[in-house]
This record gives C-alpha cells, sequence and structure tokens, in this order.
C-alpha cells in the first residue's frame, strides 16, 4: 500500500491519500503471463488514469476496482468505495477541476519477483499528463495546481506490483484494495 501512496502523493493527492490510498491497473493485450516493458508502462498509465479520476469524479468505483487482481475483489463493494470517494471529494471539491484525460509515466524499469513485477518510473521529470488535448509536464501540472513534486527516487523505493491473470495485467497489491472495504 505504500507503493502506491507514493506515486500518488507526489502526483498531487497526497493531502487525500493519508485519508485512502488506492490503485488500479490492467490491459488485455498479450497472452500468457509474461510482462513486457510496453504492457507494464500502458497498465501503469491506466492505474494512474483510473486512481485520479476516481479522486475527481471521472472514473467508476467499477472500473477502478476491475483493475486489481480476481482475487484482491473478495469483499470489496463498489458502494464502500464510492462512500469514500464522496467523503474526500466533499473536503477537496477542486479536484473535479483537473480534467486529465490520460498519464504517460515515460520509461519504466519492470523487476519480476515471485509475486509478479515491480514497476517504476525511470524519470519522475519525464512523466506527463494530458490536459485540454496536450502533453504537458506531471509535476509543473500538480505544482500549479497546489501540489508536491514527486521525484525519481521516491518512485524507485515504491514500485508498483502488476501481476498477469489469464493474459491481463492487474494490480496486485489486494491490500491496498480491502482498505476500502467497510466489513
Amino acid at each position: 500500500m505504500a507503493r502506491i501512496g507514493t506515486w500518488l502523493a507526489g502526483l498531487g493527492v497526497a493531502g487525500l491519500l493519508s485519508l485512502a490510498v488506492a490503485c488500479g491497473g490492467g490491459d488485455d493485450s498479450g497472452g500468457g503471463n509474461s510482462l513486457s516493458e510496453s504492457q507494464a508502462k500502458q497498465a501503469t498509465n491506466r492505474f494512474l488514469a483510473t486512481t485520479f479520476g476516481l479522486f475527481t469524479g471521472d472514473s467508476t468505483p467499477k472500473a477502478f476496482i476491475e483493475q486489481f487482481a480476481p482475487e484482491c475483489r473478495e469483499g470489496v463493494q463498489e458502494s464502500d468505495l464510492a462512500t469514500a470517494m464522496l467523503f474526500i471529494q466533499a473536503f477537496a471539491p477542486e479536484l473535479a477541476d483537473l480534467k486529465i484525460e490520460e498519464f504517460d509515466v515515460g520509461e519504466v524499469k519492470v523487476e519480476q519477483t515471485d509475486e509478479g513485477y515491480l514497476v517504476s518510473p525511470t524519470d519522475a521529470d519525464k512523466m506527463r499528463v494530458k490536459v485540454d488535448g496536450k502533453f504537458v509536464n506531471a509535476n509543473t501540472f500538480f505544482r500549479d495546481n497546489g501540489f508536491e513534486d514527486i521525484g525519481s527516487e521516491e518512485l524507485a523505493e515504491d514500485p508498483i506490483l502488476l501481476v498477469r491473470r489469464d493474459g491481463k495485467t492487474y494490480i496486485g497489491d489486494c491490500e491496498a484494495l480491502g482498505d476500502f472495504s467497510l466489513e
């Protein structure tokens, strides 16, 4: 869970993530259970876009939950996640004005482990967001909107765990999703 918090905190939602940490990912391309750098980047970009969209109201709880490995989803209700997001949006309504169309994490480092694949961008300064149809530097965008920068060291220290299941890529950090369950 700390991995995800570091990524998003650096992207400008540090205050919100102290209340709730979230993540997601998913990729339908490619078969088998190996993961290419391209697939890792695609899943990471989708993770960031969906997660940030969850905080701004641009993504649904269902889309967010479906990015987790199937074993992570057990006992997690969309309504629990929706309640958490309403709470966050009530305390930070200005998030609704931040419309990010896409993320581009730049080059990624992929390390295979027994649990799956640890993925981290190699250079925080090369991360970009697409806003109003054009890509801009992510740190600049978030700084201009009152949030903190993220450093490459932070990204390297807290990679995202991706897992492959039946030819699809998912976020493998089940604990992060379980934090939203009200059970």
